[in-house]
């Protein structure tokens, strides 16, 4: 994929010297002597050279790359400007001088670092973004959203240069176009902009995890009163192994984001600020109208839609900047606790249902004409069926057009995140055929209504 073509991002054909901007600055920057005289000269040419290094930017065909470059230079000039004033007044120290100076310019060439890398780590990032030859993404979900908000920052739009003037700590920022004030969470330092947890975030393969780990758990078997029980859910280390595992995979906030967002079907959405939760909450709101309108149904009223966005809270995630400028999710309790109930779930359906072995003698009795089964064709085909319809809900691909085809074509199913359940609709009606079906048991409605038990007792244990 080009990238000029992800997210509107286009490179500038030309791009800033910064070579020539820091250019001899190390050469420039001595120590200050203790001679008063000297420590004065050399203050001096210290604050013509840095005054001419920021001012030495060209001029680029890119109106707004060159008015942003060269609002940063101003910005800087008049920075030192004001420190050289308060040194002469003895308002700072030079120490403090000789600091805020280093610090501006070290700045400055953070700055620089991340334009001529910015084309290259977009790239790269996308290239992690692609299914590998094992047909898996090592990008996350919110990886991919940091990709898109790296690229925003290509749009020099209404963005602008600040200079700290008590530290000499660089940060570009974003002004709201309306009140002409910078949006504090837009702010962010040129080695924030170079870090790269800023731009990667591994995706969790819950799925490869937990196999790895569950097929070391050994069997355990508890006979009584004539009847054995065997399999890893009735080991007495069982629920410590659970939780141990648990643990160990909810251990970061990104680990927890991508958990959800990768491992599940919802559709998780981030936001940095209220103006961004806002814009989730409109868009999640009319998608739900739209819904209800192909039913045939009114829109949601102000406290249905309250009441849904309440539901659907959990699939928005808040992110902030820690202190070293990284974007980190924070994710809510609900959000922790429905990570490790995710986890868990996969647990149970990889490890060995439980299998309960009766007496022999009693095995006898029931043995038909059937293979000694002791169950008709109808009774088996709905065990069969349950594990296939168990099978297509945890497979979390394609699993509406999965049931469409296990339904032969029957059923359109829909799945609704507030209540977190799936709804089936019969080809050509208007109004939903069932609803309310959590789990996989709860499909016998739509495949196999006369042999519940027996569908049921299918989904509890994998298709071999």
């Amino acid at each position: 994929m080009p990238i000029k073509d992800y997210y509107g991002y286009i490179p500038p054909s030309n791009t800033l010297d910064w070579a020539k901007l820091t250019g001899g600055l190390a050469d420039t920057i001595t120590g200050i002597s203790d001679e008063r005289q000297q420590q004065r000269e050399e203050l001096g040419k210290l604050n013509m050279t840095n005054q001419q290094i920021v001012s030495s930017v060209d001029s680029y065909s890119n109106q707004t790359l060159n008015e942003f470059v060269l609002s940063g230079s101003e910005e800087a000039r008049s920075t030192m400007k004001t420190w050289y004033d308060q040194l002469r007044n003895r308002e700072i120290k030079p120490a403090e001088y000789k600091n805020r100076m280093n610090n501006l310019m070290t700045n400055w060439t953070d700055f620089g670092t991340a334009t001529k890398t910015f084309n290259s780590r977009i790239q790269e990032g996308l290239k992690r973004s692609i299914p590998g030859e094992d047909g898996l993404v090592v990008a996350s979900g919110f990886e991919l959203y940091k990709i898109d908000q790296m690229a925003q920052l290509s749009d020099l739009k209404n963005k602008k240069i600040f200079i700290d003037p008590q530290t000499g700590n660089i940060m570009s920022g974003a002004l709201d176009p309306n009140t002409g004030v910078v949006d504090p969470n837009t702010l962010v330092t040129g080695a924030a902009l170079n870090n790269p947890e800023n731009l990667q975030s591994n995706r969790v393969d819950l799925n490869a995890i937990v196999a790895s780990k569950v097929g070391n758990w050994g069997e355990f078997r508890d006979e009584r009163n004539g009847t054995t029980k065997e399999g890893q859910a009735l080991n007495p280390l069982f629920a410590q192994a659970v939780a141990s595992l648990t643990g160990s995979l909810i251990g970061t906030p990104e680990a927890i984001t991508s958990i959800i967002d990768d491992n599940t079907d919802t559709e998780v959405a981030y936001y940095s600020n209220q103006a961004g939760l806002n814009a989730i909450i409109e868009d999640r709101i009319s998608t739900q109208n739209d819904a209800r309108k192909i039913l045939g149904q009114e829109p949601m009223t102000q406290e249905e839609s309250d009441k849904f966005i309440d539901d659907n809270s959990f699939s928005m995630m808040q992110v902030q900047r820690d202190g070293n400028g990284v974007m980190r999710p924070i994710p809510t309790q609900e959000q922790i606790d429905f990570a490790k109930k995710t986890i868990q779930d996969e647990i149970y359906i990889q490890m060995d249902s439980e299998q309960v072995i009766e007496p022999k003698e009693k095995k006898n009795k029931e043995q038909k004409s059937d293979g000694g089964s002791g169950l008709t064709d109808s009774q088996i085909n709905a065990k069969n069926k349950g594990a296939e319809i168990h099978d297509i809900i945890y497979s979390q691909v394609d699993v509406a057009g999965k049931l469409k085809r296990a339904s032969g074509g029957e059923y359109e199913f829909t799945f609704d995140k507030p209540t977190k359940s799936w709804t089936a609709t019969k080809k050509g009606a208007k109004n939903p055929s069932f609803s309310g079906m959590k789990s996989s048991g709860d499909f016998y409605k739509v495949f196999y209504g006369g042999q519940e038990s027996y569908f049921r007792e299918g989904t509890k244990k994998k298709l071999n």
